[in-house]
């Protein structure tokens, strides 16, 4: 069991850097998910496709292998006040994935360094 971070979720889905052992994750993990991801994931995509990062065909490629995967999605009310509790060090969506890793006492896979130094109260897997 894992929470999934967006950005882990953007790199598996277009597979925009080879990350083999995030791969491994994906399929062999049970993956939770805060309620935001699926808005945040398509936020994500949007700014790779305006960017010119991705072409349309790879975003929409990555919408349908998202859409395979079972996520289990947690809503505000479990993590709203943690959240909140950890604004000093994360952005409110960055805490939302810290506060369920918390909640659920699992790691946190990420491809965000800034994650990883921030996070001292759960294991952060960095790919």
């Amino acid at each position: 069991m894992i929470v999934l971070d967006n950005s882990a979720l953007i790199d598996a889905t277009i597979g925009y850097e080879e990350r083999p052992g995030l791969d491994r994750e994906l399929i062999t993990q049970e993956l939770h998910v805060p309620h935001l991801i699926d808005y945040e994931f398509r936020n994500a995509l949007r700014g790779m496709l305006l960017g010119s990062k991705i072409i349309r065909s790879r975003a929409e490629g990555a919408i349908m292998i998202k859409e395979t995967l079972a996520l289990v999605r947690y809503p505000e009310s479990v993590t709203g006040r943690r959240t909140w509790d950890l604004m000093d060090n994360f952005n409110p969506y960055d805490a939302t994935y810290v506060a369920l890793a918390e909640y659920l006492g699992c790691p946190l896979v990420t491809t965000d360094a800034k994650m990883e130094r921030g996070a001292r109260t759960v294991e952060v897997r960095l790919y």
